[in-house]
């Protein structure tokens, strides 16, 4: 089955917030390891190989030669590092991942509650020119048939 051009863009977009959420994903579980002991050091170590091949796929799966480049030197520095100067790290990352990933259903709701606002300015702006036609004449005479 062949992907027609126009299916191009979304597929890289899929690929790349996928890429963006397998790091992010890549990141949680390396926080969750517990480093009080020792014994845990072989899978912080297994760990920390999986955060920098998934930093690769971000990589790679992104179209910007910029960000291309900064994921790549990113990557590199994260396996260079030590544990102690990784975990100081991984929190602002976590933070930055976070709202990347929620970014689009925030907009989704703000654009939701704009659109609703607008349908609501939209009514009062057409029931004040009812009333403007009518002069009135709707709202003062349902008030003066229950005041008789």
């Amino acid at each position: 089955m062949t992907q027609s051009t126009d299916d191009a863009p979304y597929q890289q977009e899929k690929e790349r917030k996928d890429a963006v959420c397998d790091l992010h994903l890549q990141l949680v579980l390396y926080t969750s390891i517990d480093t009080s002991t020792s014994e845990n050091d072989e899978r912080e170590e297994r760990q920390a190989r999986n955060v920098v091949n998934a930093m690769y796929r971000v990589s790679d799966a992104h179209t910007n030669p910029e960000v291309k480049a900064e994921y790549k030197r990113k990557a590199k520095k994260f396996e260079e590092e030590s544990s102690e100067q990784r975990r100081g790290k991984v929190n602002g990352s976590l933070t930055g991942l976070g709202i990347l990933i929620a970014s689009p259903f925030m907009f989704a709701g703000a654009a939701t509650f704009v659109a609703g606002s607008i349908v609501y300015g939209v009514g009062s702006v057409l029931m004040g020119l009812g009333d403007l036609m009518t002069a009135g004449v709707w709202g003062s005479g349902s008030e003066e048939s229950e005041q008789t």
